[in-house]
């Protein structure tokens, strides 16, 4: 697991971050979603290769040859990460109404890039 500590020096910087992040995830799940589309129809046009191969190389799964059915499914699974980020930081957006000092420091703890908490800093430093 990663652990990623973002601290931003005033609302609207947070609030940037947050919209910037959720523009960001939509154009990535389009993107995504035309290649999921693009390998369904080479699906059905082509026959499956079936000389796949598995290996591990310095700790690491290589798929040698794969078909097109591991890709999709890979892309599926890309897919619906980019989902769960996308209603995370969605989510986060409830935070606004609370953040009413303009001027307050907001940090969000990152965890493998996703959103689990937040503290605020009312402190004039």
């Amino acid at each position: 697991m990663t652990i990623n500590f973002l601290v931003f020096d005033s609302v609207p910087d947070f609030k940037r971050h947050i919209e910037q992040t959720i523009a960001e995830t939509k154009t990535s799940m389009g993107t995504q979603m035309r290649r999921i589309d693009e390998a369904k129809k080479r699906l059905k046009n082509r026959a499956s290769s079936t000389d796949t191969k598995k290996l591990d190389i310095a700790g690491f799964r290589v798929l040698v040859n794969p078909t097109i059915e591991h890709e999709l499914k890979l892309m599926e699974e890309t897919f619906s990460s980019l989902q769960e980020r996308l209603e995370l930081f969605e989510k986060s957006k409830e935070l606004f109404p609370h953040l009413t000092n303009q001027s307050m420091k907001v940090a969000v703890v990152l965890e493998d890039g996703l959103p689990s908490a937040f503290m605020l800093d009312l402190r004039k430093d």
